[in-house]
């Protein structure tokens, strides 16, 4: 299945758009994958309340997988 038939068979059910607050951020970056050791960590806090962000709500069995073909790798060289 190609990326534009995985996407379609994803159902958007809501967005919201919001200012995070610093603690949501730093404790779901922790959960997520612990980035708090890294060089980067704070800078990265910054950057995420810095600004409102867009967040979705999908339905659908493979939407993290799709969601990663589409939006591409984060894992960057030597992270």
């Amino acid at each position: 299945m190609g990326l534009a038939a995985a996407a379609r068979c994803s159902t958007l059910v809501g967005t919201s758009l919001a200012t995070p607050p610093r603690e949501l951020v730093v404790a779901s970056h922790i959960l997520a994958m612990d980035l708090s050791f890294k060089p980067f960590f704070s800078d990265l806090v910054d950057y995420i309340i810095s600004g409102a962000v867009v967040a979705m709500v999908w339905e659908d069995m493979s939407v993290i997988s799709t969601g990663r073909k589409i939006i591409g790798a984060t894992k960057s060289p030597g992270f």
